[in-house]
């Protein structure tokens, strides 16, 4: 099982205690256009990546694939037609495909945060690599910052040497879990909290932080086969992409990866007021006895 740990309230306080979130109107809000902005706010470096990957997974004669931009977010749902028949953005592609400083004009409290905590030199070090959404020189977008990293999170991963055809296949059900888990992370964030979007990289563990609890029980999240995202167009938009599970199956194809792997349990946590949901991955694999080498005992 995932280890779950809730800080309640003093009242309700106790060890892993499952506390079912209220219902939450985000996946309708993100559907809802922006009546104040139009498409100029989409960043168009970011939508020409995004359509280079979306062709390359859907075929040539596919609708979408031959629409213009404005078409082609209508169709993915990054946007829709107001009551006037004009163009304007969704919130979901607004964090998808926009610039920071149109986000927090929608989303004030809107902040993502890669830290590197590898290779730390010095006491006084807190981490030696940091990516934010307020850098200044990318876009802050969710689909950018998503690139910017994920072959950093993955790059620790042993890959056993095997071939596919005539290249080397280096794909592993481990990486795939971690990228599972960023997209969970950024599609499942309440973006109106009051906490940031925090990933934390160490040289045995990944921590996955993102505004807002869990959207259903950790019970049914275990099992699979219920998916429901607190911001179902992202998913979406991802999905396209070939990024993240659509079917429920994130938490359980974490778990098996995990599993299958020989590394330890992952760690799923809920915490309240702030509002935030906690992964931890862990990423060096537990030694069993048998691997463990032999050390010889010194003789009198």
């Amino acid at each position: 099982h995932i280890s779950i740990f809730v800080n309640l309230p003093d009242a309700m306080s106790g060890f892993g205690i499952l506390v079912s979130p209220p219902t939450d109107p985000l996946p309708k809000i993100l559907e809802m256009l922006i009546e104040e902005m139009d498409l100029s706010i989409i960043n168009q470096d970011t939508l020409a990546k995004y359509r280079t990957a979306y062709n390359q997974y859907h075929k040539e004669d596919h609708p979408f694939v031959k629409d213009d931009n404005e078409n082609f977010l209508i169709h993915i749902g990054a946007a829709k037609r107001d009551k006037n028949g004009v163009v304007r953005p969704t919130k979901a592609g607004l964090l998808m495909f926009g610039n920071f400083y149109d986000i927090t004009n929608v989303y004030p409290n809107y902040f993502l945060d890669y830290q590197d905590h590898r290779n730390l030199e010095g006491d006084d070090m807190r981490w030696s690599f940091r990516i934010t959404s307020t850098n200044g020189d990318w876009t802050g977008n969710l689909y950018d910052f998503y690139y910017r990293i994920i072959f950093k999170l993955i790059e620790d991963i042993a890959v056993p040497f095997k071939m596919n055809g005539m290249f080397r296949d280096d794909s592993s059900l481990m990486k795939k879990a971690i990228r599972e888990a960023l997209c969970n992370t950024l599609s499942n964030a309440d973006y109106h909290g009051e906490l940031g979007l925090v990933i934390k990289q160490y040289h045995d563990k990944l921590v996955f932080s993102n505004p807002g609890v869990l959207a259903i029980p950790l019970n049914k999240i275990l099992l699979g086969g219920i998916s429901k995202a607190r911001n179902r167009i992202i998913l979406n938009i991802f999905s396209y992409v070939n990024i993240g599970e659509r079917a429920g199956s994130g938490y359980p194809l974490i778990l098996n990866a995990t599993k299958e792997g020989g590394y330890p349990t992952p760690e799923l946590y809920d915490e309240f007021n702030p509002d935030g949901t906690k992964l931890t991955i862990f990423i060096k694999k537990i030694i069993s006895q048998d691997e463990k080498p032999d050390v010889e005992t010194e003789k009198p």
